[in-house]
Protein backbone atom coordinates (compact mmCIF):
# COMPACT_ATOMS: atom_id res chain seq x y z
CA UNK A 1 0.00 0.00 0.00
CA UNK A 2 1.07 3.26 -0.67
CA UNK A 3 2.09 6.29 1.75
CA UNK A 4 3.50 8.40 -0.13
CA UNK A 5 0.44 11.18 -0.23
CA UNK A 6 -1.95 12.81 2.01
CA UNK A 7 1.17 13.69 4.60
CA UNK A 8 0.97 16.74 7.10
CA UNK A 9 3.52 18.98 6.80
CA UNK A 10 2.61 22.11 9.19
CA UNK A 11 0.78 22.88 12.22
CA UNK A 12 -2.52 24.49 10.32
CA UNK A 13 -2.97 21.17 8.17
CA UNK A 14 -2.98 20.05 11.89
CA UNK A 15 -5.19 21.75 13.03
CA UNK A 16 -7.57 21.11 10.52
CA UNK A 17 -7.76 17.77 11.47
CA UNK A 18 -7.58 18.12 15.29
CA UNK A 19 -8.93 21.53 16.51
CA UNK A 20 -6.63 23.51 18.95
CA UNK A 21 -7.91 22.38 22.69
CA UNK A 22 -9.35 24.92 25.01
CA UNK A 23 -6.95 27.14 26.60
CA UNK A 24 -7.87 26.35 29.75
CA UNK A 25 -6.17 23.14 29.71
CA UNK A 26 -2.93 25.03 29.08
CA UNK A 27 -3.29 24.94 33.20
CA UNK A 28 -2.94 21.57 33.70
CA UNK A 29 1.30 21.61 33.14
CA UNK A 30 2.52 22.75 36.74
CA UNK A 31 5.75 24.46 36.57
CA UNK A 32 7.20 22.07 39.92
CA UNK A 33 6.36 19.12 41.76
CA UNK A 34 3.20 19.87 43.80
CA UNK A 35 2.21 17.61 46.79
CA UNK A 36 -0.33 15.71 44.31
CA UNK A 37 2.92 14.94 42.05
CA UNK A 38 5.63 13.87 44.79
CA UNK A 39 3.02 11.69 46.30
CA UNK A 40 2.69 10.12 43.35
CA UNK A 41 6.29 9.76 42.72
CA UNK A 42 6.64 8.21 45.51
CA UNK A 43 3.83 5.40 44.68
CA UNK A 44 5.66 4.53 41.33
CA UNK A 45 7.77 1.24 41.26
CA UNK A 46 9.04 2.14 37.80
CA UNK A 47 10.51 5.53 35.90
CA UNK A 48 11.12 5.72 31.94
CA UNK A 49 13.13 8.36 31.10
CA UNK A 50 13.63 9.79 27.47
CA UNK A 51 16.16 11.72 26.30
CA UNK A 52 17.83 12.42 22.95
CA UNK A 53 22.04 11.82 22.78
CA UNK A 54 24.96 12.55 21.05
CA UNK A 55 24.75 8.54 21.00
CA UNK A 56 23.00 7.05 17.95
CA UNK A 57 21.73 3.75 19.64
CA UNK A 58 18.14 3.83 20.04
CA UNK A 59 18.22 1.85 22.98
CA UNK A 60 19.91 4.54 24.73
CA UNK A 61 16.87 6.97 23.52
CA UNK A 62 14.22 5.58 26.59
CA UNK A 63 15.42 3.73 29.80
CA UNK A 64 13.46 1.87 32.18
CA UNK A 65 14.26 2.36 35.99
CA UNK A 66 13.30 0.39 38.86
CA UNK A 67 12.37 2.51 41.69
CA UNK A 68 13.19 2.01 44.91
CA UNK A 69 13.05 4.49 48.44
CA UNK A 70 16.72 4.42 48.21
CA UNK A 71 17.09 5.25 44.67
CA UNK A 72 15.04 7.97 43.78
CA UNK A 73 14.98 11.31 46.18
CA UNK A 74 12.72 14.51 45.54
CA UNK A 75 14.97 16.80 46.69
CA UNK A 76 13.01 19.97 46.40
CA UNK A 77 9.62 20.88 44.22
CA UNK A 78 12.09 21.23 41.09
CA UNK A 79 14.49 18.41 41.65
CA UNK A 80 14.54 14.70 41.45
CA UNK A 81 17.63 12.75 41.86
CA UNK A 82 17.67 9.22 40.61
CA UNK A 83 20.24 5.92 41.29
CA UNK A 84 20.73 4.62 37.92
CA UNK A 85 20.92 1.06 38.09
CA UNK A 86 24.40 -1.03 36.41
CA UNK A 87 22.08 -3.15 34.41
CA UNK A 88 20.18 -0.26 33.13
CA UNK A 89 21.65 0.82 29.10
CA UNK A 90 22.08 4.77 29.44
CA UNK A 91 24.22 7.37 27.59
CA UNK A 92 26.13 8.92 30.83
CA UNK A 93 27.56 11.53 28.95
CA UNK A 94 27.79 14.74 31.00
CA UNK A 95 26.71 17.45 29.42
CA UNK A 96 22.95 18.91 30.73
CA UNK A 97 20.33 17.92 27.84
CA UNK A 98 16.54 18.36 27.39
CA UNK A 99 15.00 15.00 29.50
CA UNK A 100 10.97 13.09 29.73
CA UNK A 101 9.66 11.20 32.51
CA UNK A 102 6.94 8.85 32.16
CA UNK A 103 6.04 7.47 36.35
CA UNK A 104 3.55 4.09 36.48
CA UNK A 105 2.26 3.19 40.00
CA UNK A 106 1.51 -0.44 40.05
CA UNK A 107 -2.33 -1.46 38.92
CA UNK A 108 -2.99 2.84 38.68
CA UNK A 109 -4.43 3.49 35.34
CA UNK A 110 -3.34 6.95 35.13
CA UNK A 111 0.23 8.15 34.97
CA UNK A 112 2.51 11.33 35.36
CA UNK A 113 4.62 12.82 33.33
CA UNK A 114 7.46 15.30 34.09
CA UNK A 115 9.96 16.85 31.97
CA UNK A 116 12.66 18.78 32.65
CA UNK A 117 16.88 19.28 32.03
CA UNK A 118 18.95 15.84 33.03
CA UNK A 119 22.19 16.45 33.90
CA UNK A 120 23.93 12.41 34.93
CA UNK A 121 26.10 12.72 37.86
CA UNK A 122 29.30 10.50 38.04
CA UNK A 123 28.52 9.25 42.00
CA UNK A 124 30.83 6.10 43.31
CA UNK A 125 31.25 3.95 40.81
CA UNK A 126 27.76 4.39 39.17
CA UNK A 127 26.23 7.26 38.27
CA UNK A 128 23.05 9.19 39.29
CA UNK A 129 20.11 11.24 37.12
CA UNK A 130 19.53 14.95 38.23
CA UNK A 131 16.60 16.14 36.86
CA UNK A 132 15.61 20.12 37.43
CA UNK A 133 11.56 20.01 36.67
CA UNK A 134 10.05 22.79 34.53
CA UNK A 135 6.83 21.07 33.83
CA UNK A 136 4.97 18.50 35.40
CA UNK A 137 1.25 16.76 34.60
CA UNK A 138 -0.59 14.15 34.57
CA UNK A 139 -1.10 11.64 32.10
CA UNK A 140 -5.19 10.04 31.60
CA UNK A 141 -5.50 6.52 31.30
CA UNK A 142 -7.16 5.81 28.07
CA UNK A 143 -3.75 4.21 26.24
CA UNK A 144 -3.43 1.83 29.62
CA UNK A 145 -7.32 1.62 29.14
CA UNK A 146 -7.29 0.80 25.42
CA UNK A 147 -4.05 -1.41 25.68
CA UNK A 148 -5.51 -3.41 28.48
CA UNK A 149 -2.32 -3.07 30.41
CA UNK A 150 -2.78 -4.54 33.55
CA UNK A 151 -4.41 -7.91 31.82
CA UNK A 152 -1.17 -10.16 31.37
CA UNK A 153 -1.57 -11.80 27.98
CA UNK A 154 1.44 -13.51 27.57
CA UNK A 155 3.29 -15.86 29.86
CA UNK A 156 6.56 -14.65 31.38
CA UNK A 157 8.19 -18.04 30.38
CA UNK A 158 7.48 -16.91 26.63
CA UNK A 159 10.11 -15.05 24.63
CA UNK A 160 10.16 -13.56 21.23
CA UNK A 161 13.19 -13.62 18.95
CA UNK A 162 11.79 -11.64 16.01
CA UNK A 163 10.83 -7.96 16.45
CA UNK A 164 8.04 -8.72 13.73
CA UNK A 165 6.29 -10.89 15.59
CA UNK A 166 6.82 -8.78 19.25
CA UNK A 167 5.53 -6.36 17.37
CA UNK A 168 2.23 -8.17 16.70
CA UNK A 169 1.58 -9.09 20.39
CA UNK A 170 2.58 -5.69 21.67
CA UNK A 171 -0.43 -3.84 22.70
CA UNK A 172 1.50 -0.38 24.23
CA UNK A 173 4.52 1.67 23.77
CA UNK A 174 5.94 4.68 25.13
CA UNK A 175 6.97 7.75 22.07
CA UNK A 176 9.67 10.02 22.41
CA UNK A 177 9.74 12.51 19.96
CA UNK A 178 11.39 16.28 20.30
CA UNK A 179 10.76 20.02 18.82
CA UNK A 180 12.76 22.50 16.95
CA UNK A 181 14.73 23.51 20.13
CA UNK A 182 15.17 20.04 21.22
CA UNK A 183 12.56 20.13 24.24
CA UNK A 184 11.31 16.58 24.54
CA UNK A 185 7.88 14.96 24.87
CA UNK A 186 7.22 10.89 26.07
CA UNK A 187 3.76 10.10 25.20
CA UNK A 188 2.05 6.94 25.61
CA UNK A 189 0.33 4.83 22.81
CA UNK A 190 -2.02 2.20 23.43
CA UNK A 191 -4.52 -0.54 21.43
CA UNK A 192 -5.07 -3.73 20.89
CA UNK A 193 -2.47 -6.00 20.57
CA UNK A 194 -0.80 -5.68 16.78
CA UNK A 195 -2.04 -1.42 16.56
CA UNK A 196 1.62 -0.74 15.39
CA UNK A 197 1.89 -2.76 12.50
CA UNK A 198 4.83 -2.97 9.75
CA UNK A 199 3.86 -1.67 5.98
CA UNK A 200 7.66 -3.16 4.75
CA UNK A 201 10.80 -3.95 6.09
CA UNK A 202 11.86 -0.44 6.89
CA UNK A 203 9.06 1.12 8.18
CA UNK A 204 5.90 0.77 10.58
CA UNK A 205 2.68 2.53 11.17
CA UNK A 206 1.01 3.03 14.35
CA UNK A 207 -2.83 4.91 14.79
CA UNK A 208 -3.19 8.48 16.49
CA UNK A 209 -6.03 7.69 18.42
CA UNK A 210 -8.59 10.53 20.52
CA UNK A 211 -6.47 12.74 22.90
CA UNK A 212 -7.19 16.05 24.45
CA UNK A 213 -6.17 17.39 21.05
CA UNK A 214 -2.97 19.23 22.68
CA UNK A 215 -1.03 17.28 20.08
CA UNK A 216 2.39 17.92 21.71
CA UNK A 217 4.04 14.62 20.15
CA UNK A 218 2.45 15.23 16.63
CA UNK A 219 3.50 18.99 16.77
CA UNK A 220 6.83 18.19 17.34
CA UNK A 221 7.17 15.69 14.66
CA UNK A 222 6.25 18.46 12.27
CA UNK A 223 9.32 20.23 13.86
CA UNK A 224 12.06 17.57 14.73
CA UNK A 225 10.99 14.06 12.35
CA UNK A 226 13.54 12.30 14.87
CA UNK A 227 11.85 9.17 16.75
CA UNK A 228 12.26 6.86 19.27
CA UNK A 229 9.45 4.29 20.73
CA UNK A 230 9.44 1.68 23.78
CA UNK A 231 7.02 -1.09 22.86
CA UNK A 232 5.76 -3.43 26.05
CA UNK A 233 3.36 -6.72 26.03
CA UNK A 234 2.24 -6.68 29.27
CA UNK A 235 2.98 -9.60 31.56
CA UNK A 236 6.40 -9.70 29.42
CA UNK A 237 9.77 -8.68 30.78
CA UNK A 238 10.77 -8.19 27.09
CA UNK A 239 10.93 -4.96 25.50
CA UNK A 240 11.45 -3.49 21.66
CA UNK A 241 12.98 -0.28 20.97
CA UNK A 242 12.10 1.41 17.84
CA UNK A 243 14.10 4.20 15.64
CA UNK A 244 13.44 5.95 13.02
CA UNK A 245 12.22 9.45 11.13
CA UNK A 246 8.65 9.96 11.37
CA UNK A 247 5.58 11.44 9.22
CA UNK A 248 1.83 12.57 10.28
CA UNK A 249 -0.16 10.67 7.43
CA UNK A 250 -4.04 11.16 6.81
CA UNK A 251 -4.10 8.83 3.68
CA UNK A 252 -7.61 7.58 3.95
CA UNK A 253 -7.02 4.21 2.50
CA UNK A 254 -4.37 3.78 5.35
CA UNK A 255 -6.28 5.23 8.13
CA UNK A 256 -9.53 2.91 7.18
CA UNK A 257 -6.95 -0.40 7.83
CA UNK A 258 -6.91 0.76 11.43
CA UNK A 259 -10.15 1.36 12.03
CA UNK A 260 -12.34 -0.11 15.50
CA UNK A 261 -15.35 -0.34 16.75
CA UNK A 262 -16.17 1.02 13.17
CA UNK A 263 -14.04 4.63 13.78
CA UNK A 264 -11.10 5.57 11.43
CA UNK A 265 -8.27 7.39 13.24
CA UNK A 266 -8.27 10.79 12.06
CA UNK A 267 -4.37 10.38 11.45
CA UNK A 268 -1.36 8.08 11.80
CA UNK A 269 2.18 8.10 12.47
CA UNK A 270 4.43 6.48 9.16
CA UNK A 271 7.96 5.70 10.63
CA UNK A 272 10.24 5.05 8.18
CA UNK A 273 13.94 3.70 8.41
CA UNK A 274 13.20 1.59 11.13
CA UNK A 275 15.98 0.01 13.06
CA UNK A 276 14.56 -2.31 16.24
CA UNK A 277 16.34 -4.26 18.96
CA UNK A 278 14.95 -6.88 21.26
CA UNK A 279 15.72 -6.98 24.76
CA UNK A 280 14.81 -8.07 28.35
CA UNK A 281 14.19 -5.46 30.91
CA UNK A 282 15.95 -5.88 34.02
CA UNK A 283 14.09 -3.11 35.27
CA UNK A 284 10.65 -4.91 34.55
CA UNK A 285 12.24 -8.01 36.15
CA UNK A 286 12.83 -5.80 39.61
CA UNK A 287 10.29 -3.34 39.36
CA UNK A 288 7.53 -6.14 39.47
CA UNK A 289 5.17 -3.94 37.55
CA UNK A 290 3.32 -6.79 36.65
CA UNK A 291 2.76 -8.60 39.75
CA UNK A 292 -1.03 -8.10 40.66
CA UNK A 293 -0.12 -8.36 44.29
CA UNK A 294 1.60 -5.07 44.19
CA UNK A 295 -1.08 -3.36 42.80
CA UNK A 296 -2.38 -0.11 44.27
CA UNK A 297 -6.08 0.33 45.58
CA UNK A 298 -6.71 3.80 42.99
CA UNK A 299 -9.28 4.44 46.07
CA UNK A 300 -6.10 5.33 48.96
CA UNK A 301 -5.23 7.94 45.91
CA UNK A 302 -6.38 11.38 45.44
CA UNK A 303 -8.99 10.86 42.26
CA UNK A 304 -7.73 11.71 38.97
CA UNK A 305 -10.58 14.63 38.34
CA UNK A 306 -9.44 15.94 41.73
CA UNK A 307 -6.24 16.92 41.20
CA UNK A 308 -6.59 17.63 37.86
CA UNK A 309 -9.30 20.33 38.77
CA UNK A 310 -6.63 21.66 41.19
CA UNK A 311 -3.87 21.88 39.01
CA UNK A 312 -6.18 23.82 36.24
CA UNK A 313 -7.98 26.10 39.20
CA UNK A 314 -6.34 25.72 42.23
CA UNK A 315 -7.84 24.87 45.47
CA UNK A 316 -11.66 25.88 46.45
CA UNK A 317 -15.08 26.61 45.20
CA UNK A 318 -12.88 26.73 41.59
CA UNK A 319 -10.77 24.01 42.22
CA UNK A 320 -14.17 22.32 43.02
CA UNK A 321 -16.00 22.94 39.64
CA UNK A 322 -13.13 22.18 37.54
CA UNK A 323 -12.73 18.66 39.38
CA UNK A 324 -16.45 17.85 38.69
CA UNK A 325 -16.23 18.74 35.03
CA UNK A 326 -13.19 16.86 34.65
CA UNK A 327 -14.67 13.69 36.52
CA UNK A 328 -17.46 14.23 33.65
CA UNK A 329 -14.91 14.68 30.38
CA UNK A 330 -12.83 11.58 32.18
CA UNK A 331 -15.91 9.70 32.09
CA UNK A 332 -17.28 10.26 28.64
CA UNK A 333 -13.80 9.81 27.29
CA UNK A 334 -13.53 6.63 28.59
CA UNK A 335 -16.82 5.42 27.37
CA UNK A 336 -15.78 6.77 23.78
CA UNK A 337 -12.11 5.91 23.05
CA UNK A 338 -12.15 5.44 19.05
Amino acid sequence: MSVQHHFIHTLEQLRQVIPAPPAMLAKRILPALDAYCQNLISKSCLVAVGSFSAAESPASAVTLIALKQETLKITSESMIDIVLDNTADFDTHSQARPVSLYFFMPGIGYGLRVNGILTVIKSGDGYRLNVVVTAAYLQCSRAKVRAGFWQSHYPQCEVFNDPKAFLASSSYGLMLTQNAEGETELSPRGDPAGFARWLDNESLVLPERPGNKVAVSLRNILQDNTIRLLFFIPGSTQILQVSGLASVSRDPQLLATMAINNKSPKLAIVIAGVKASLSVSPALETSQLWNSTSFLNEKSLPSFAKMMGEHMSGKGIKGKLSSALVDVVVKKDLKNLY
